[in-house]
């Protein structure tokens, strides 16, 4: 389970202050005061205009944070700026798939640079760990996306990244040839070593399970949403299942437009296939399994009942209604996608890789 942070709407002079995002070039011509500004987005555009009143901003105010829609503009601040900042400054997602090894972090000097999750295995040089945030989320009241990661990474160190590489570089030499047969692939992994564990107590549509002996559960709500979680310790829930199916697929090596979508305190998958977009659930795929263990939560065999689901299906089982801003523009097939020929490639667990039982 997954909860959105809380926002608290600043009051002054007995009004309601909505902050919003404006460009540095509105901000300059149009004397924004700061109180009026939750980030200010700087592009190409931006850049012919004097950053004095940049420069005078950030060091007062830490809490506006900065948006860049281009690293172009990443670079070109970073130099302008006498000192580092604290501020939170945000790479925005364009929207595509290609390489990202002109994104340089340890060039930058002054900017901590957050990034999208979607560009993480795109080549990004960084030296001992890298900041991401997983989603964009509308902000009702504003006219912004807030970046967020909810409880999914909001870090990933280089050792890990290094693990997601080669666990890509393993599952690719399979050679899945069509999109559709790397998605079940993928599933299939996932689903025959993944047991879903939300802390000492699980609860899912089969039932309550508790893991009296699953190691310190009692801060594992922080280490559940994690990629890492699931892909060296072969547990987690549906934000770390969801985001380590993203960036199992959306490479270089397998290439498939794969985003996370966060909605109904859930996380699943949106995927591109043969010019029309679905969902899959890997989440589900584990905790609705047919032939799940009756000692936890965790899958005997493959499924692909929450493979390339329509918006149809999606209405019927309910629980996925997007919250979370679609990266990749497109709305989703009314039908689910065709049966797809694949046979299971793994060995599947006998029974939960943690003792549980059910309450």
């Amino acid at each position: 389970m997954v909860e959105l942070p809380r926002r608290r709407p600043r009051i002054s002079s007995d009004k309601l202050l909505i902050k919003k995002d404006y460009s540095y070039s509105e901000v300059v011509v149009n004397n924004i005061d700061a109180n009026q500004i939750n980030a200010i987005v700087i592009s190409i555009d931006d850049l012919s205009v004097s950053m004095e009143k940049l420069i005078e901003l950030l060091d007062k105010y830490n809490e506006i944070q900065l948006k860049f829609k281009d690293y172009e503009s990443v670079v070109f601040i970073d130099k302008v700026l006498n000192n580092k900042i604290i501020n939170k400054t945000f790479l925005m997602d364009d929207s595509l798939r290609k390489d990202r090894e002109y994104i340089d972090l340890t060039a930058l000097k002054n900017i901590n640079l957050t990034i999208p999750l979607n560009y993480l295995m795109w080549g990004v040089r960084f030296n001992d760990s890298i900041e991401t945030y997983c989603f964009l989320i509308s902000n009702p009241q504003s006219n912004y996306l807030n970046p967020t990661s909810i409880n999914g990474n909001e870090k990933l160190s280089y050792d890990d990244y290094i693990s997601i590489l080669r666990k890509i570089e393993e599952l690719s030499k399979i050679n899945p040839k069509s999109d559709k047969e790397k998605v079940a692939l993928i599933s299939d992994y996932i689903q025959s070593r993944t047991q879903y564990i939300d802390g000492y107590e699980s609860v899912s549509s089969k039932g309550t399970f508790i893991t009296p002996d699953f190691p310190e559960y009692s801060d594992y709500r922080r280490k559940s949403g994690l990629v890492e979680t699931v892909i060296n310790n072969n547990n987690g829930v549906c934000m770390g299942i969801a985001n380590t199916s993203t960036l199992l697929l959306n490479n270089p090596e397998m290439d498939v437009e794969v985003e996370s979508v966060y909605g109904c305190s859930h996380v699943w998958n949106k995927v591109l296939i043969d010019g029309k977009y679905y969902y899959f659930d890997n989440t589900w795929s584990i905790t609705r399994n047919e032939n799940m263990s009756e000692e936890g939560l965790i899958a005997l065999s493959f499924t692909r009942k929450y493979l390339l689901f329509g918006q149809k299906t999606s209405n019927a089982i309910g629980h996925h209604d997007s919250q979370s801003i679609f990266i990749y523009d497109g709305v989703i097939s009314e039908e689910d996608a065709d049966n797809i020929n694949y046979q299971s490639k793994f060995v599947y667990q006998k029974g939960p890789i943690y003792r549980s039982q059910k309450k």
